[in-house]
């Protein structure tokens, strides 16, 4: 592996199931799936974001485990990255949370659990609720 991108793999390694096409083609807005592309600039804030990602406290970890749980309940899957970009864009309907799942702040992240949490009990699925969001678009 080159050492030139040693910094973004170390931080991407601590995050499971994010893959390094993925970071950044989101950081890039769809721009770019190559690290070689990026500016120097661009480099260091993608890896000062996974950096804030990888720090985060204990509170958001169980906040965004407890959100990744009531997903799971309601059919999501977090297995591969096309499973991700279906829960995103679920998440970034304004009636939902109006962000991705890594942008939600802790407080975010309760909120959205007990949102959650209400639509589950309701007997909201995911096959339902995409198909209703893509109506929408």
């Amino acid at each position: 592996m080159n050492g030139k991108y040693a910094l973004f793999y170390a931080l991407l390694h601590n995050l499971r199931g994010y893959e390094k096409e993925a970071a950044v083609q989101d950081f890039t807005d769809g721009r770019t799936t190559h690290l070689s592309d990026l500016s120097a600039k661009e480099y260091r804030d993608i890896c000062n974001y996974l950096q804030g990602i990888v720090n985060m406290d204990a509170g958001r970890r169980k906040a965004g485990s407890r959100v990744l749980n009531l997903l799971t309940e309601m059919g999501f899957k977090t297995t591969k990255k096309e499973d991700w970009a279906l829960i995103d864009r679920f998440l970034l309907d304004k009636r939902i949370a109006g962000k991705k799942y890594r942008e939600l702040s802790t407080s975010e992240l309760r909120e959205l659990a007990v949102k959650l949490c209400s639509m589950r009990d309701k007997g909201y699925h995911a096959k339902e609720m995409i198909n209703s969001h893509e109506q929408y678009r």
